[in-house]
């Protein structure tokens, strides 16, 4: 059974290190989870589902929540962002509940808000890794 990775809510350091080691050593499309609140938490019981669903679209990705954004903070601000979305508002990154990152280039290829997400759950899952794998590729913004 495929489960969500959990970053340390404690140490920032840890939480560096194991976001850095499945940015550069696994292959994989990876959605980050922002907060640990109840929106989060839909989030990662639907995505715990959709890994273990045997649907081959979700195999290359990797879920990892992330209880304590400002940990990773800085790391996300220096991946380029895929050009055809807004500039991403990071004074109010706690509003978002998903950010998809590329798998070779480690572009970001969108993000939604966390009031948009309960609306269209699967759309938005879904919008976010196709993002993130029509952007994997060198972006010069």
């Amino acid at each position: 059974m495929q489960v969500p990775i959990l970053l340390s809510a404690e140490n920032p350091k840890e939480a560096l290190k194991t976001l850095t080691y499945w940015m550069n050593n696994e292959p994989v499309t990876i959605l980050l989870i922002i907060g640990e609140n109840e929106v989060a938490q839909k989030v990662m019981d639907k995505m715990t589902n959709l890994l273990n669903s045997n649907d081959p679209f979700y195999k290359g990705v990797v879920v990892i929540q992330v209880p304590e954004i400002k940990y990773i903070l800085e790391k996300l601000k220096t991946l380029k962002v895929n050009p055809r979305i807004n500039l991403i508002p990071w004074n109010t990154i706690d509003e978002y509940v998903m950010i998809s990152i590329s798998n070779v280039y480690h572009n970001i290829g969108d993000f939604v808000l966390a009031s948009k997400y309960t609306n269209r759950p699967i759309y938005y899952i879904e919008r976010l890794i196709f993002k993130a794998l029509a952007f994997d590729k060198e972006l010069s913004i």
